[in-house]
């Protein structure tokens, strides 16, 4: 993913195939299940590799992290169009999903909450969390 030569010829090659992943994706049907399950599998394990060449922080869940991450890159092809008319480029071309992943880049290695904000509403959380699994038990 880092060699830059790749990343230009996939994005230059995939458009056609992208929109149509985006679409089978969002069909709901049990292939998109099956493939979106792959994906996650495999997410999963590129993670874990990551983790080990010390690319990426470990997490406390593995598997949710691959699926939240990966739910998220799968929104914006699924929302292609929408997101391209937000961000006035085609997302799906190599200047649009330059310019998208640049973006995701930024939030993913310097976020957007400042630590506090960040801890408060972890622990806000968590404590609702905990509220909500004592109210099931309860009721």
């Amino acid at each position: 993913m880092g060699d830059s030569g790749f990343m230009a010829t996939a994005y230059q090659m995939a458009n056609p195939l992208v929109t149509y992943l985006g679409w089978a994706l969002a069909s709901g049907n049990e292939a998109a299940a099956e493939l979106f399950d792959e994906m996650l599998e495999e997410s999963i394990r590129l993670f874990g590799l990551a983790e080990e060449e010390g690319l990426v922080k470990p997490s406390s869940d593995a598997r949710a992290r691959a699926a939240v991450l990966l739910t998220m890159q799968l929104g914006g092809l699924v929302l292609h169009q929408h997101l391209s008319r937000a961000l006035a480029t085609d997302v799906l071309s190599l200047e649009g999903t330059m310019a998208f992943s640049t973006v995701v880049m930024e939030i993913l290695t310097t976020g957007i909450f400042t630590p506090e904000a960040a801890e408060s509403t972890t622990a806000a959380l968590k404590e609702a969390t905990e509220l909500l699994r004592k109210e099931a038990d309860d009721g």
